[in-house]
């Protein structure tokens, strides 16, 4: 089903056409100026659009739950906008505004001059991986919700992740932040079911309770307990035998399983293993570590 607005038409409002699950194609004319947020919001079947020269305003998530929109193609003559490869960004192309959820490339990389991603801009894209450059100094809320991503690594320019950034992002298992993060947002890491690492250079100062919600990271108020950053990698938690960011009668437990051969401890629980500190792992330290849980029955600490 093909629609065709009227000449004389300047403005498309919002949710104008949310839900027009039978729009395959859409003609806009020149005379429209500005689309709303949502204009085309659930329009399952839309393959492809084409913003003409006159739109001057196109909110963000105009084409949002558009599961087969391959392409978004925008007039030379537009003095606001632009398409790169059938993705939508400002005219200077310091701004990536939306990537259409049908495009079927496993890999994208976003052009080195975007400084920032805008809000909803992968929302449920296919893609599985995701590369952005150094020149990216903001990710705004619900950029990646929904996409297909497994891993993704954020530059050192950006310091806070905004509400719903990867929320619902089933397959992401690790990301990586290059920078200092000052705060976590409501839900930015919500029902990620495959999430395992999260890798941060600094504790931030506020994480949301919802932050990991539905995650297996999920630790309400805190950094979660299996979110590390990067000096508790590469410190070592004397005592915590299996990384769980605690020291226990498990731990104790896997100790003495190894000493009497019947568990093998990698290079990182070994080092754990050592509590006492004198470079082997031996029934002293066993018997070191059992007299710490007998007597405080907590974490050892960072030794």
């Amino acid at each position: 089903r093909k629609v065709v607005i009227s000449d004389g038409i300047t403005a498309i409002g919002s949710s104008a056409f949310g839900g027009f699950k039978d729009m395959v194609s859409i003609d806009i004319p020149e005379s429209v100026t500005s689309i709303s947020f949502d204009a085309f919001s659930g329009c399952t079947s839309l393959k492809s659009v084409y913003i003409p020269s006159g739109v001057k305003q196109l909110d963000y998530g105009v084409f949002v739950e558009c599961a087969s929109l391959e392409t978004i193609d925008v007039s030379e003559e537009n003095e606001s906008y632009k398409s790169i490869d059938g993705v939508w960004f400002t005219k200077d192309g310091k701004e990536l505004l939306h990537y259409p959820e049908g495009k079927t490339d496993s890999t994208y990389t976003v052009p080195e001059n975007v400084e920032a991603i805008k809000g909803h801009a992968f929302m449920s894209a296919k893609c599985s991986s995701i590369i952005i450059p150094d020149s990216v100094t903001y990710i705004s809320d619900y950029a990646f919700a929904g996409s297909k991503i497994t891993d993704i690594t954020i530059p050192e320019g950006i310091t806070e992740i905004y509400n719903g950034t990867f929320l619902d992002c089933p397959k992401l298992e690790s990301v990586k932040l290059n920078g200092e993060i000052k705060s976590v947002g409501q839900l930015a890491f919500a029902y990620c079911s495959s999430l395992k690492s999260v890798e941060f250079i600094n504790t931030p100062e506020n994480i949301e309770e919802n932050a990991f919600w539905n995650s297996d990271l999920f630790k309400p108020g805190t950094v979660p307990g299996n979110v590390k950053t990067v000096d508790q990698v590469e410190e070592t938690v004397y005592g915590d035998l299996n990384s769980d960011m605690t020291t226990d009668l498990t731990d104790l437990s896997l100790l003495s399983l190894h000493l009497l051969d019947d568990a093998s401890l990698d290079e990182s629980a070994l080092k754990a293993a050592d509590v006492n500190g004198d470079g082997d792992v031996n029934l002293a330290d066993l018997a070191h570590f059992k007299q710490y849980i007998s007597k405080d029955d907590v974490t050892l600490g960072l030794q």
